[in-house]
């Protein structure tokens, strides 16, 4: 999450200036209160994961042309978290394979571990 709300600054004081402050905290304060819902409402199925550890990474894409590329071709290949269209972004969880794989992409402009 921690990584999440930094993208959010830079792009909030890129474009808001001044005003970048009071969005991120509003940013917050709803986000906060999505993922709370989610979690109250969410029914645990039974886990998959075979002893593959895996982790949530923040993938932002290099243009709006990638990340539309993506959302049409891969999405459904990959768990995904978040959308976070306002930046072409999104973040997913991927096995540490996967993950190495996502670095080396080119459409990629940043590939971080989520907080």
């Amino acid at each position: 999450i921690h990584s999440y709300h930094s993208i959010c600054f830079v792009f909030c004081q890129m474009y808001l200036g001044n005003a970048a402050v009071p969005v991120l905290c509003l940013l917050n304060f709803a986000s906060s209160a999505v993922a709370d819902r989610s979690l109250r409402h969410r029914k645990e199925g039974p886990s998959l994961n075979f002893g593959e550890d895996e982790d949530d990474y923040i993938v932002v894409f290099k243009d709006r042309a990638s990340h539309v590329t993506f959302m049409e071709n891969e999405i459904e290949a990959v768990n995904c978290v978040r959308h976070l269209d306002f930046i072409n972004a999104e973040v997913l969880r991927l096995s540490n394979a996967d993950a190495s794989q996502w670095a080396e992409r080119d459409d990629v402009l940043i590939f971080e571990q989520d907080q």
